[in-house]
């Protein structure tokens, strides 16, 4: 446990003082003035661009427009996945990764260490555009209501875990591959949606597999995404369906990297 809490500390405290994690801070903030511009463009008549989200905006809440804006689409997943991908897979390419795992147990420690990156990039990108969004807004005029605390923190709680499970997939690809490439792609695949509806689409279709194998997927990560971008928690489902997939990733990961070459 102290050789996976000194590995982690390690790790977390390269992220955060890196390059890359700053480019993607600011990035994640910059991109998250596009909705109000977008709401104070859609405001002035002589452009008639209409409403860019519908209903009463002043009846939504932060986390509304948030979600919306920005897990809808899958765009905070994607963003986030991409993230932890490239970082991972800079270690491979630099063969930085060898002298992190030279200790006994050190390369289960970098698995754990990794996955906690993904938490802690999720969790840091979320800060950061919920913080810009409700300066924002109220500066081109908009109103908005705020969640209460509880609602507030499974909505954080679910999309932390949905989106992390995406990125430790990720991390699984890299860990396998060893190359950033692959590892972007699978991060835009899986986070998107894309993989999880070709392969629920394949197992629909065949018919000699059991109805709860076919439909397994119908309710699952991509599903649960859609509901929390429109601001709402689907009770307890993605903390379920997100906290297993992370664990089985985090733990295939271990696997990989106990059993490869890192060289």
């Amino acid at each position: 446990m102290v050789a996976v809490l000194s590995m982690m500390r390690a790790v977390l405290y390269r992220t955060m003082h890196s390059t890359l994690f700053r480019v993607y801070t600011v990035t994640m903030a910059v991109i998250c003035l596009v909705l109000p511009l977008a709401i104070w463009l859609s405001q002035q008549p002589d452009l008639g661009l209409g409403n860019i989200i519908e209903g009463d905006l002043a009846s939504l809440t932060l986390l509304q427009f948030y979600g919306s804006g920005y897990v809808s689409g899958s765009f905070l997943a994607m963003f986030a996945a991409v993230y932890v991908a490239s970082f991972a897979a800079a270690d491979f390419k630099t063969g930085y990764v060898k002298n992190l795992v030279q200790a006994q147990g050190g390369r289960v420690s970098y698995a754990v260490s990794l996955v906690a990156v993904a938490l802690l990039a999720t969790l840091w990108f979320m800060v950061v555009g919920i913080a810009v969004t409700a300066v924002s807004l109220p500066v081109v005029g908009q109103s908005y209501l705020m969640p209460t605390f509880a609602d507030a923190l499974l909505w954080v709680a679910q999309v932390l875990l949905v989106v992390s499970a995406y990125a430790a997939v990720a991390l699984l690809v890299v860990a396998i591959t060893k190359s950033e490439a692959a590892g972007i792609v699978a991060a835009i695949m899986l986070s998107g949606g894309v993989a999880e509806m070709a392969l629920s689409l394949v197992l629909s279709n065949i018919p000699v597999l059991p109805m709860a194998v076919r439909t397994c997927l119908d309710g699952y990560l991509a599903a649960d995404l859609a509901q929390l971008a429109a601001g709402m928690a689907p009770e307890a489902n993605a903390l379920v369906e997100g906290g297993l997939t992370l664990a089985v990733a985090a733990v295939l990961v271990a696997v990989v990297l106990r059993r490869r070459r890192l060289a």
